[in-house]
């Protein structure tokens, strides 16, 4: 093994942690704890890295590197409850690299991708964005990065609070999209199976660097009456009318200057 990070403690047990310890323990690093504030949940995790459940940090083991993969809000307080010697990092994409913590070392490893139960993870191509209080750190995250992915990079905080704003536009708006579009359908006993050759095209046009360019539709054409329509068919739906509207002025503001 070729990273000086060997023994790797969790904090935090939830969709991030589970995936990044999974595939850490695939790679034959060592586990050496998993802590939640719900035991249960800190067990579950840690009997499939061959681990031990924790749920009090007093129980917390010198290790090599924790990995504090908790939501954004608990991150600070996570860190002021840390007593230890040990390097830590955050998986955070929004959090801005805590520079010290009682007088040890810290770090940002953040991977690019958003993790969900029971959907598998192409971990080599997964950007892993990383940061770090000294050269040191940076250098053993590197190498710990590399164990997972073939896309490793240094990325200051300020860049990945940029990236990380993209990626909910990117993702989380664009799933949300996509749950309102199966609503829609299913309300009118419709299969979304018809719209899957549209979907995979869109993301096509979307990863070529050229959505701008390539968009369609009503809006992008200044088609009032297809848009009347539309909204017509989502009377029954007011939420997602007001979002319909809302997206098509967006557009036609964004592509003719109105």
């Amino acid at each position: 093994m070729n990273s000086e990070i060997k023994h790797i403690t969790f904090i935090g047990s939830g969709n991030v942690a589970s995936a990044m310890a999974e595939e850490f323990f695939k790679k034959g690093l060592i586990i050496t704890q998993v802590f939640s504030r719900n035991l249960s949940q800190a067990n579950l995790l840690a009997e499939k890295v061959n681990s031990t459940g924790i749920n009090n940090y007093s129980q917390l083991k010198e290790t090599d590197l924790f990995i504090v993969a908790v939501s954004d809000d608990a991150i600070s307080t996570v860190f002021s409850e840390l007593k230890s010697s040990t390097p830590v990092v955050h998986t955070s994409g929004n959090t801005a690299l805590q520079e010290r913590y009682q007088n040890t070392e810290s770090g940002v490893f953040y991977p690019l991708q958003t993790f969900s139960k029971g959907s598998g993870t192409n971990w080599s191509e997964v950007p892993i964005c990383i940061e770090a209080a000294n050269e040191d750190l940076l250098q053993k995250l590197h190498l710990l990065g590399e164990l997972l992915s073939e896309n490793v990079k240094t990325i200051t905080s300020a860049e990945r609070a940029i990236i990380h704003a993209a990626a909910v536009l990117a993702c989380n708006f664009t799933n949300h999209l996509g749950a309102l579009t199966q609503e829609v359908l299913e309300n009118h006993n419709l299969s979304l199976d018809l719209l899957n050759p549209l979907i995979q095209k869109t993301f096509r046009n979307i990863t070529s660097g050229k959505a701008k360019e390539k968009q369609t539709g009503p809006a992008v054409r200044e088609d009032y009456g297809t848009i009347d329509s539309h909204m017509k068919i989502l009377e029954d739906k007011p939420e997602i009318k007001a979002l319909y509207l809302a997206l098509s002025k967006h557009i036609i503001a964004y592509h003719h200057g109105q």
